[in-house]
């Protein structure tokens, strides 16, 4: 993920890895169903519609940013969710902080 995060941003690259309880990389590639949420500053959430980084079998979902994603200052976390015909499966919850711009400031 983006070490730097900017009010505004578009295009940033959220990348997730979903793994089990010992931290081994399941392989998603038959994931039917993929999520990343997000939960802003103000607990409000979205839930984005993730994609495969190369074809699943790294277990690497992502999702780019567009235009109105990243709309407040502060800390934010994501969590990427799978289902696959093994189960259902979460990523680990990250946070990344959302810094303001002198375009944006008030």
């Amino acid at each position: 993920m983006t070490t730097v995060i900017h009010d505004t941003d578009i295009g940033t690259i959220f990348s997730l890895t979903v793994k089990d309880s010992d931290g081994t990389v399941i392989d998603v590639s038959t994931a039917s169903t993929k999520y990343i949420y997000f939960q802003k500053p103000d607990r409000t959430r979205l839930k984005k519609t993730a994609a495969f980084r190369t074809d699943g079998s790294d277990g690497q979902i992502g999702y780019v940013a567009i235009s109105g994603d990243i709309d407040q200052v502060g800390e934010w976390q994501v969590q990427g969710y799978v289902e696959t015909s093994d189960g259902k499966f979460f990523t680990e919850v990250e946070s990344f902080t959302v810094k303001p711009t002198i375009y944006t400031a008030s």
